[in-house]
């Protein structure tokens, strides 16, 4: 019987321009994400993926901490209201300087912490990533039935999914709304990610994205239940005690 060709690899996997296939596999993937998950590789290595999910993540922090300073917090502006204030020191009284130094430095703080935000974006980004796949997989494991003809469950195919499902990240740099577009993007696209991939209904495609929540969600709520269990057994002796 003759084998099937292999999937080629996306546009970004591809030598050429790396710009020009970011840009091709970025638009593909917001207005085609259907047709470009049936056609992912769910093998071919992890390096590519991962690029591609930490360039559109910290392109769209990164982009969002530029729009934040260019609408009026800009740091030259800081700079100018320090200096002007400074040369008006010794006529304010201690009220107003006392309030000038908090905004200062609640000012300085906003900008020094927004620069460590967007310089720390890319270890999170892998540091999510990594936990995120780990958990899917065994979402996946649990909810992907083995059939002939469907790819199996690995952490590689669920991890590859998942960083190509990053892509609307860029949204964030959007103004006002492109924070919840960009969420409520990338969960369409990795939902459609894992549907394609496994080859599983949108209702499963949807639990196997949101696993990894729900595995939270319900470790926190465990934890709320033995606290309150153990407050009322502790509170129940004290009464008897009593």
């Amino acid at each position: 019987m003759e084998s099937q060709a292999p999937t080629p690899p996306t546009d970004w996997e591809r030598p050429g321009d790396p710009v020009r296939r970011f840009l091709h596999d970025l638009k593909d993937i917001h207005l085609r994400p259907t047709a470009f998950f049936r056609s992912l590789p769910t093998t071919g290595g992890l390096a590519g993926p991962l690029a591609f999910a930490l360039v559109a993540h910290w392109a769209g922090t990164g982009l969002e901490f530029l729009w934040d300073q260019l609408t009026g917090q800009t740091l030259q502006k800081r700079i100018q209201d320090m200096f002007r204030m400074l040369a008006q020191y010794s006529d304010v009284d201690t009220v107003s300087r006392d309030a000038w130094i908090q905004k200062t430095q609640d000012s300085v703080w906003h900008f020094v912490t927004g620069v460590g935000t967007v310089i720390a974006d890319p270890f999170l980004t892998l540091l999510g990533i990594v936990v995120t796949a780990a958990l899917a997989t065994l979402g996946a494991k649990l909810l992907v039935p083995e059939q002939p003809g469907r790819p199996p469950v690995t952490f590689e195919t669920t991890t590859r999914v998942i960083c190509y499902g990053l892509a609307p990240a860029v949204l964030t740099a959007v103004p006002y709304l492109g924070g919840i577009t960009s969420k409520i993007w990338i969960l369409v696209a990795t939902v459609t990610g894992i549907r394609e991939t496994y080859r599983v209904s949108g209702g499963r495609a949807f639990v196997i994205t949101v696993f990894p929540k729900l595995l939270f969600f319900t470790l926190i709520l465990a934890v709320v239940l033995f606290i309150a269990v153990l407050v009322l057994g502790l509170f129940g002796a004290a009464l008897k005690s009593g």
